[in-house]
């Protein structure tokens, strides 16, 4: 499979006041992350450590302090925010946010939200055309036509869901990013909503970065997971591989919240200790040391690289593969 999105040593770095002197915020440290075509992507670790970020940096929502971002050969990131509004890449590239509310307009109907993007973005003044694509985006997602003259107060949230959804879909994007797109629903509801994702991926051949908490959502659609701490990706690898035998002692703690009897006998230490201040953190120790169950002398002088390992997998931990 050809590569749709390429992140290089992707930073985002944010300028802050701390200890009565100016600092830098490392939201997002030298990320390398690649989404190939029709691959989906899932982004985890616990609130704070940059997965949102990378997700704004990756839909050009927020612009990059250092590296590189690719979007199908293309350097997306050297573009200035202004321009890149008006460039091919912005409809290929969609959102679906967190809360399905807060991100629908409340004066604009069903119908209104999903064509105004397909007006703005792909520039279509024809009538017809606009209310073509706007039908089909509304029933891929499963939305009775019966609810496009509605306002977003007059639907459920998976209705709701379901509008951000066909919204982003309607311009025919490559990539979408799903920035926690289920944790404001129901249980019952964030099922449905997550097997509706699925039929899309394969029905439209898109390609989707899942950022999401909780890793038994992120199991059921993501072929490949990134494991998040602290603005770094410290472990990557297929979903069946990384969630087996977890390489790093942090994906092992995240997973030991989610009890699976497939991981019986793994041996899992509890995290203790404080984490690492993400301001101006030492380039020369590991960013998970103060909290490593198994933290040694090197760790605190040596920051470890993300190297592959024999199980479809790269992790960074100096005992990453040794691990019982």
């Amino acid at each position: 499979m050809s590569v749709l999105l390429d992140a290089r040593n992707l930073s985002k770095r944010y300028p802050v006041r701390h200890g009565g002197r100016t600092g830098q915020l490392h939201a997002v440290d030298d990320v390398d992350l690649a989404i190939a075509e029709g691959e989906c992507v899932g982004l985890v670790g616990e609130s704070g450590c940059g997965k949102s970020t990378i997700a704004r940096l990756a839909a050009r929502l927020l612009e990059p302090s250092a590296g590189r971002l690719l979007f199908a050969g293309t350097d997306i990131g050297a573009v200035p925010l202004r321009r890149f509004t008006t460039r091919p890449e912005r409809a290929a590239i969609q959102v679906v946010f967190q809360d399905p509310t807060e991100s629908l307009n409340p004066g604009f109907t069903v119908f209104a939200a999903v064509a105004d993007p397909v007006r703005h973005l792909l520039g279509t003044g024809n009538a017809a055309a606009v209310e073509a694509r706007v039908w089909r985006a509304i029933d891929d997602v499963g939305l009775p036509r019966a609810l496009a003259q509605r306002y977003p107060h007059q639907l459920s949230g998976g209705q709701k869901a379901r509008v951000g959804i066909a919204r982003a879909i309607a311009v025919e994007p490559r990539l979408l990013i799903l920035d926690e797109p289920t944790s404001a629903l129901d249980v019952s509801v964030q099922s449905v909503v997550l097997k509706l994702l699925g039929e899309l991926r394969t029905r439209r051949r898109m390609s989707y970065l899942f950022v999401s908490h909780d890793l038994d959502v992120v199991r059921l659609i993501c072929d490949r997971i990134a494991v998040m701490y602290l603005g770094k990706i410290i472990e990557i690898g297929t979903t069946e591989s990384l969630l087996r035998v977890p390489a790093h002692p942090y994906t092992r703690a995240l997973l030991a919240a989610t009890p699976d009897p497939k991981r019986r006998g793994l041996q899992i230490a509890r995290l203790a200790g404080t984490a690492t201040s993400p301001i101006d953190p030492d380039p020369n120790s590991c960013r998970f040391a103060g909290r490593c169950p198994l933290e040694f002398s090197r760790c605190s002088v040596e920051m470890p690289a993300l190297r592959p390992l024999a199980t479809d997998q790269a992790a960074a931990c100096h005992l990453a593969g040794v691990l019982p």
